[in-house]
């Protein structure tokens, strides 16, 4: 009996510690609402970078995208049984 009385204690001390950290964390958060953003120019550095230094990585994805899809217009994919079987060529 002292078990279970101890076990539920230790869960509704878990859950009341659980119910104030989401209390502070709503409390910074509305807190945060009402400030203006102070750092204005570091998040327009932050978009330039990912803009304009992304456009090495954006091109090679856009010339292996088209690679594949000009090897699949090259060759067909197989045609699927209609049981889910094995495929088979469709000429």
């Amino acid at each position: 009996m002292f078990e279970m009385i101890r076990s539920l204690g230790a869960y509704t001390v878990v859950q009341v510690g659980f119910l104030g950290r989401l209390g502070l964390f709503l409390g910074r958060m509305l807190a945060g609402i009402t400030k203006p953003p102070g750092k204005f120019l570091s998040v327009v550095k932050q978009i330039q970078f990912i803009g304009t230094r992304s456009f090495v990585v954006i091109g090679f994805t856009a010339i292996f995208t088209g690679m594949v899809l000009a090897l699949q217009d090259i060759t067909p994919w197989p045609a699927w049984d209609r049981r889910g079987g094995s495929a088979r060529r469709s000429l």
